[in-house]
């Protein structure tokens, strides 16, 4: 079961996270590694949401091979490098996690538009039974 903490001492959350996630009766634990949106067959798109989109089927693609899902992730951090697509991020995030899934969320980076443009996030899954 995984229940959310939201103190009523701190400010709400800015987005859709939690600020606390705790995994109660935990039987298995899956640490996802930095996932990157690279495809399958190794190629890259130049375009930043397919490359959004493609790191979230490489992570939902290891949670299977482990017999999980999204609704086991309790813990996601992004890595940003043009702030301008935090947008992006966060609506891929809704998506592939789902409206009632709000595990908590580290998101930081540089804030400029310089360097190269890759999609990455990595996250520890939950094993057992779904959200609570």
């Amino acid at each position: 079961m995984i229940k959310s903490h939201n103190p009523a001492g701190i400010a709400g959350p800015f987005g859709h996270y939690d600020h606390g996630v705790e995994a109660v009766d935990v039987s298995r634990l899956l640490h996802v590694s930095g996932q990157v949106g690279v495809a399958p067959d190794g190629s890259i798109s130049d375009d930043l949401e397919a490359q959004i989109e493609q790191t979230w089927l490489n992570i939902e693609t290891v949670l299977a091979e482990a017999g999980m899902t999204t609704a086991n992730v309790v813990r996601t951090v992004t890595y940003i490098l043009d702030a301008s697509a935090v947008p992006l991020l966060a609506a891929a995030r809704r998506k592939h996690l789902g409206p009632d899934c709000r595990a908590a969320w580290a998101a930081g980076g540089r804030g400029g538009g310089g360097g190269p443009r890759r999609a990455r996030a990595s996250g520890p899954g939950r094993g057992g039974g779904g959200r609570a």
